[in-house]
């Protein structure tokens, strides 16, 4: 990684949605990843960060990315927890926002995507 896409994988990871913005409007590579391939659109969605999801997808994030572990977008927000409050509202936008760009749903799991990947199966076409 470096400089300012590091700085987004790192504000994602802080979650700090203006940092997130600052520098994706300053033109940090949206789809950047890190040692495991991890897109700041996957980490945001892994870790519940749906109006920071919402926003990269908004941009131009890619939504079929995978991580080296084949987590995905798709895959996190179909397997989040969350409840009610802003951050579901997001993330129920972002299942929308997914199913509208063609998103394969029901999301894979991991492991399969995974297999996908070694057999170059992954993104589906």
């Amino acid at each position: 990684m470096h400089g300012s896409s590091e700085n987004l994988i790192e504000a994602v990871m802080n979650m700090d949605e203006n940092r997130v913005r600052q520098l994706v409007e300053s033109g940090a590579p949206i789809d950047q990843t890190d040692r495991k391939l991890q897109t700041p659109l996957i980490l945001a969605a892994k870790t519940d960060q749906f109006r920071i999801a919402e926003y990269l997808i908004g941009k131009g994030a890619n939504v079929l990315a995978a991580s080296k572990f084949g987590w995905t977008v798709g895959y996190a927000a179909q397997n989040s927890m969350l409840q009610r409050g802003p951050e579901a509202e997001a993330r129920d936008r972002v299942l929308e926002q997914l199913r509208q760009r063609g998103y394969p749903f029901p999301a894979a799991e991991p492991a399969v995507v995974k297999v996908m990947l070694a057999e170059k199966r992954w993104p589906p076409a």
